[in-house]
């Protein structure tokens, strides 16, 4: 018998530091929080209207493509004066990255500007807005909202376009995959204006 109680201690005795260690483990932290990346490059630019084509494109350099100082990786929101960042959702691109290569695909896959480094023509552009507008009385829904500050100059870095293209898609659904959505959506709408604009000073 006595055998059989010192066969039963050890059990025993596990069971009672089974006891002491589970309230310990309750107290661990949790792990921190997943950060999730999301792309606002478009799939592929706006068509091309085939009449707009032409036998000799004109020259031109994209000379920069900058961002205002607050837009990085974050996504931005902003409601009226204020900004703010969604500090678990990123962009897997910074914004003037994704603008500036749909910009070169807007403008020189259309076949109607030719990629020239030394163009007279030259375009420069700010991105100054890329982020989450709120809803409010005119806008039932939230939307992306992209503004490109754009400077087109010619011969004597006069200014031919000297203006703000600006997008506003509305989200349709909830969270960051629809302001994703909505973003390429935007990027693909300012990179096709901003084409426009300078085919209609450039006789493109």
């Amino acid at each position: 018998m006595r055998l059989t109680m010192k066969r039963m201690l050890p059990s025993k005795w596990w069971c009672a530091c089974a006891l002491l260690v589970a309230p310990a483990c309750s107290l661990l932290p949790d792990p921190p929080p997943r950060i999730r990346w999301f792309s606002a490059a478009p799939e592929r630019v706006s068509a091309i209207d085939a009449a707009v084509l032409v036998d000799a494109p004109v020259a031109l350099r994209l000379r920069r493509v900058t961002a205002a100082r607050h837009l990085g990786e974050r996504m931005a929101w902003r409601t009226g004066q204020e900004y703010g960042f969604r500090e678990l959702e990123r962009w897997t691109e910074l914004p003037e990255a994704v603008v500036s290569r749909t910009l070169e695909r807007e403008l020189f896959e259309s076949g109607v500007f030719l990629r020239d480094g030394r163009a007279v023509l030259a375009l420069d552009v700010e991105v100054r807005a890329f982020e989450e507008a709120p809803a409010g009385s005119a806008a039932p829904r939230p939307r992306a909202y992209i503004e490109l500050g754009v400077l087109l100059t010619g011969a004597g870095d006069r200014a031919l376009v000297d203006r703000a293209v600006t997008a506003l898609v509305e989200l349709e659904g909830e969270g960051p995959a629809a302001l994703a959505r909505a973003m390429c959506a935007a990027v693909g709408a300012v990179a096709a204006e901003t084409r426009r604009q300078i085919e209609a000073v450039a006789g493109a």
